[in-house]
């Protein structure tokens, strides 16, 4: 799962061991996430390895992994200081992962961009999108 792959490389980024990522991995989890996390058993997010084992189990499902994604896709907005290539290629990225067209793509990076900026990109309008 590629959750997995880019906690890890994050992880080895910010030169955590096993237990500081495990200790983190809270935060990078959706709201419903967090919540079946909180319900689990210490027993099942003792270690890593025991975390993604139970994560996997949980979230393996396609169809409802699925369904985690178009959630994320939902509420991803632009976050405040973020650079808008960072924003557009995590959109971009989520869009692939459930199938959306371009349009869509497109309609959905305006709708999440901070308001000043997105008001720029329809004042550019399509030489935006064309280069």
């Amino acid at each position: 799962m590629l959750f997995w792959d880019r906690i890890i490389l994050y992880g080895g980024y910010k030169e955590w061991d096993n237990a500081k990522t495990l200790q983190m991995f809270p935060f990078f989890i959706s709201d419903s996430e967090f919540q079946w996390f909180r319900q689990l058993a210490d027993g099942e997010k003792d270690t890593l390895a025991h975390l993604k084992a139970s994560f996997l189990k949980k979230f393996s499902n396609k169809e409802e992994n699925r369904w985690i994604v178009f959630k994320r896709l939902a509420e991803r907005v632009q976050k405040p200081g973020e650079k808008v290539k960072d924003y557009m290629a995590d959109v971009l990225y989520l869009c692939r992962q459930v199938g959306e067209e371009n349009d869509h793509q497109q309609r959905k990076i305006m709708a999440g961009l901070l308001p000043g900026i997105r008001k720029f990109v329809v004042d550019k309008g399509q030489q935006l999108w064309t280069r």
